[in-house]
């Protein structure tokens, strides 16, 4: 399901950087770095919001470079690049609305781990599902 959640095109990709970023990073920061919320308790929120958008980007930006080659005849460094060029893009969309500067450096970490685990998840996904295609039928 996930092999077909990222060859879904924009909407899955949106998807998968949202809950990436919402849950893990936004969660990760409201429990260690701001668990009174004192800064504001609305991490989870804004970083899903921001990665849909790092996601759409990350797809996008894939798209035009790779001229339609599939995530998986793509390489990890380059994963690394688009999902890093992915987050600035989302950083840079979170600051024309109002984000704090230092938003644009931490999507742009947010996006280099969503864009090589992205890549990492889909080789997993791909590996699994041949590993099932091979097992002898009973």
């Amino acid at each position: 399901m996930l092999a077909w959640l990222i060859r879904s095109g924009p909407s899955g990709m949106a998807l998968i950087w949202a809950v990436g970023w919402g849950a893990c990073a936004g969660g990760f920061i409201e429990a260690f770095v701001d668990p009174h919320g004192e800064i504001e308790d609305v991490w989870p929120m804004v970083l899903a919001i921001l990665g849909s958008i790092g996601g759409v980007a990350f797809w996008a930006l894939r798209r035009i470079a790779e001229r339609g080659r599939s995530l998986e005849g793509s390489t990890a460094p380059r994963a690394l690049l688009w999902g890093t060029l992915a987050g600035l893009v989302a950083g840079l969309v979170g600051r024309a609305v109002g984000a704090p500067p230092d938003a644009i450096l931490l999507t742009g970490l947010l996006g280099a781990i969503s864009g090589s685990a992205t890549w990492l998840l889909f080789r997993y996904a791909a590996g699994s599902k041949a590993r099932l295609a091979s097992r002898p039928t009973r």
